[in-house]
């Protein structure tokens, strides 16, 4: 049985005195105690109003059951679809039905099987695909193409030589009838998250890569339109990164979302890239108290003058709750809000014609105790910027020198910009004037550069870090706390 839960949420709202953006409140928020999903990975709009919701029950065991769920506008539920030994990772709305996309138990002893299935909007399996090899095959995410055809991005282990992890894409038609697949690597490690149409005509894909699961970077692969590799490139620091969306922005380049784990803290922060159409990077900013809080990103989606970005916080103390972020198009911060209850972890949203958003994920505090999904619709959101200067997009930005956070009690993010690519060093001095610390000394490709600066072996107190290269000079306070 459903129940309408009314909370009081605290907002935990970081603002810009010059430029304060109002929160969205909330319009109403929901439990699902019963509804034979355990785990939602995607929300989208439904035919006409109301919404969709995708997932799974029992996930990552073979009794597992991919689950559909149509809820009205208000969040009562209309109907639900099961799909047996399914994993649903992604939905996209098409026309007036679903199409659904994850992996299936494969027979005959195989592994998993990408999936891909087409549902009404009465709930009914109007048909299903199954793609791969003799190993393990999983598709992620799903986009619909201009054409009405789809593409799904994952991995596979089927087509490699030695078994490893390779990107895998499949383009079908309308049906699910497929047109072409294709695998990629980069690494022992390589999957896609998500592949969207670029403005060319071809795809662009986001996905991570690394030496292992525990190592990775962001990585975007740009195909031409028959998944022909056009350009490759790997964003990231010394921290490991896990990518998890990516949108088209406003000049045809791109934003990418996920979070980075900085070596030496157990926390997580998000972790935003602007890339132009060549996949040089334009700005990158973290968000999130180093050290201090854990925040995971699960969604990003685009709007007309900014970012909205959704994930989990884990404050000090506290269970999980859902967190939003909002930012201009440039990255900068408007607000951001925690929407505190106890132990929910947000896995999807979606923006609404209203321009609100409906944020999906689980609870810990359901009836009994017992773990739920749990959905909820903010007010409209506001991405307004009047008064903000408009930087121009078709450049990288010189940030110079910066660190976030500044104070830090113990890492601390450095970005920098290099025109030439001359030697660099960057190095840290105390209030004598002593070098304390050399962070790198070599020559960087022209464009922006981040290190993480692990401070635990030094005493608190005031340091000056400085970058010189034969063409620049800089320099910026420190303020190292315990």
């Amino acid at each position: 049985m459903q129940r309408l839960i009314k909370v009081w949420l605290v907002f935990a709202l970081f603002l810009s005195l010059a430029y304060a953006q109002p929160h969205p409140d909330t319009l109403w928020t929901y439990e699902y105690p019963n509804s034979g999903l355990d785990q939602p990975w995607s929300v989208g709009a439904g035919v006409d109003s109301g919404y969709i919701v995708a997932g799974c029950l029992s996930c990552f065991s073979s009794s597992q059951v991919g689950c559909v769920i149509r809820l009205t506008p208000n969040g009562d539920t209309l109907w639900t679809a099961r799909l047996d030994s399914v994993f649903l990772f992604s939905t996209v709305r098409s026309d007036s039905s679903y199409a659904v996309a994850g992996f299936i138990y494969a027979p005959s002893g195989r592994s998993h099987d990408a999936f891909l299935a087409l549902i009404s909007d009465n709930g009914t399996v109007l048909w299903s695909r199954a793609y791969g090899g003799n190993l393990l095959d999983r598709a992620k995410g799903i986009t619909r193409l201009t054409d009405d055809g789809y593409i799904l991005a994952g991995y596979s282990r089927s087509f490699s030589t030695d078994s490893s992890m390779q990107a895998y894409v499949i383009r079908t038609e309308s049906n699910g009838d497929t047109l072409w697949t294709r695998t990629y690597s980069e690494s022992a490690y390589t999957d896609l998250r998500q592949v969207i149409e670029a403005s060319d005509g071809g795809y662009i894909g986001l996905g991570t890569t690394g030496i292992n699961a525990a190592d990775t970077r962001y990585w975007v692969v740009k195909l031409d339109n028959s998944g022909q590799i056009q350009w490759t490139r790997t964003y990231g620091t010394v921290a490991s990164e896990i990518a998890t969306g990516i949108v088209l922005a406003e000049d045809n380049g791109y934003v990418i979302c996920g979070w980075l784990n900085l070596p030496g803290d157990a926390n997580n922060q998000i972790y935003l890239v602007r890339i132009n159409q060549n996949g040089d990077t334009l700005w990158s900013r973290l968000y999130g108290d180093i050290g201090i809080q854990e925040v995971n990103s699960s969604q990003i989606i685009s709007t007309t003058n900014g970012y909205a970005i959704l994930g989990t916080l884990f404050s000090s103390g506290q269970s999980g709750s859902f967190y939003l972020l909002a930012t201009d198009l440039v990255g900068d911060t408007l607000w951001s809000c925690s929407y505190h209850r106890n132990g929910e972890y947000g896995t999807a949203a979606c923006q609404t014609t209203r321009g609100s958003f409906v944020l999906v994920g689980t609870t810990s505090a359901g009836v009994e105790n017992n773990s739920a999904i749990y959905a909820m619709e903010t007010g409209p959101v506001q991405f307004a910027d009047a008064g903000r200067p408009r930087r121009d997009m078709s450049k990288p930005e010189k940030t110079g020198l910066s660190a976030f956070p500044n104070p830090f009690n113990q890492t601390t993010a450095i970005t920098f910009y290099v025109e030439d690519e001359f030697k660099t060093k960057i190095a840290l001095y105390d209030t004598s004037g002593r070098e304390v610390r050399i962070l790198a000394d070599k020559i960087f490709e022209r464009g922006e550069h981040m290190l993480i600066f692990d401070g635990r072996n030094l005493p608190s107190g005031l340091y000056l870090l400085r970058l010189e290269s034969e063409s620049l000079s800089l320099s910026q306070k420190l303020l190292l706390l315990r």
